[in-house]
């Protein structure tokens, strides 16, 4: 009985002060759900980064001139003087590295891509070896990707993101049909399972081209963004930092790096890569739960406010309550 009357005091009481009510519910409201949507957001950016890093495979590792944490202007000026990394160099770290199962080299350009009367600008073409699927863990949808015949005969065919299909076929099949990069015309002969997106931009808004293709219409990639750059997978997951080892030891002697010089170029991994990633967001994200955290903290106050109002608005009711014999409970 008494736990009866006390719900239905209680209840009366939100009743007769709904405003009261209201600012205090909406207080706790804001606070839970704002804390709540900055780590929910946080952490479905993290998985997104570390599913499309995961695609990478534990076995395999990029060249690229640029990599790791910059930390100042002067560095990055500093890091841009670096030599480009060559296509041609796939030759001599294919003979200078014997636990290197597979190596793709890939350039990269930016074009305008038409069909018809429709069109699509500033749209990534990526130039690479056929091998590219056998490295990383990139699925085709329809139709298929170019093969080591299309590479030696430079053939002009194209394998297309979902985006590109949207955009310019409208609906209609577009295997078989010809579009336009740069005006050259290439036979569209697959089309990539859907991807996504990262960070608002979506992963399915590119072309890909035989390497010997995009050579022959872009020239050799110069200082493109992004740079070009070269996969490679080593024979096995235990084999890796050997295999790593062996084409560090290649470059820095092709490049002509002195021993008491670093590399004038970088070797990343996904696990490597995903870590560094950590190590810049960390604060980033330590920062906005803080900022989101206040508002739960006013929450709290504003409750902690309107409880203090209303015990005190009830001490003289308490006081006549007890005064007639009602006990302490």
């Amino acid at each position: 009985m008494i736990f009866g009357s006390l719900f239905k005091i209680s209840f009366d009481s939100l009743l007769a002060n709904k405003l009261r009510s209201g600012l205090t519910l909406l207080g706790v409201v804001v606070g839970v759900t704002s804390v709540m949507t900055i780590i929910s957001a946080i952490e479905g950016f993290m998985g997104a980064v570390e599913n499309q890093l995961d695609r990478l495979g534990p076995s395999t590792f990029v060249i690229a001139k640029l990599g790791g944490v910059i930390t100042s202007h002067e560095e990055f000026l500093e890091l841009r003087k670096r030599k480009e990394v060559e296509i041609a160099d796939v030759s001599y770290i294919s003979e200078g590295c014997d636990l290197c199962e597979k190596i793709c080299p890939r350039a990269f350009s930016t074009a305008k891509i038409k069909y018809k009367g429709n069109s699509t600008n500033n749209i990534i073409v990526m130039g690479c070896t056929y091998n590219f699927l056998d490295i990383v863990d990139f699925e085709v949808g329809e139709g298929r990707f170019h093969t080591q015949q299309d590479d030696f005969h430079k053939s002009k065919v194209v394998f297309i993101g979902c985006d590109i299909k949207e955009h310019l076929f409208e609906g209609r099949d577009p295997l078989g049909k010809y579009l336009r990069v740069r005006n050259i015309k290439y036979e569209v002969i697959g089309i990539a399972k859907k991807q996504g997106s990262l960070a608002g931009r979506s992963l399915d808004d590119f072309v890909v081209i035989p390497l010997s293709a995009h050579l022959k219409q872009f020239g050799k990639p110069t200082r493109s963004i992004p740079p070009a750059n070269i996969l490679v997978k080593a024979v096995s997951v235990e084999k890796l930092p050997e295999a790593m080892d062996q084409v560090r030891m290649t470059l820095r002697s092709l490049r002509h790096v002195p021993y008491n010089k670093p590399d004038d170029f970088v070797l990343l991994t996904a696990d490597a890569v995903l870590e560094q990633f950590n190590n810049i967001t960390s604060i980033f994200r330590m920062t906005l739960v803080g900022v989101s955290s206040i508002s739960l903290v006013v929450g709290g106050i504003v409750v902690m406010n309107i409880m203090l109002v209303s015990v005190t608005e009830r001490t003289r009711e308490i006081g006549i309550r007890k005064a007639v014999g009602a006990k302490r409970n």
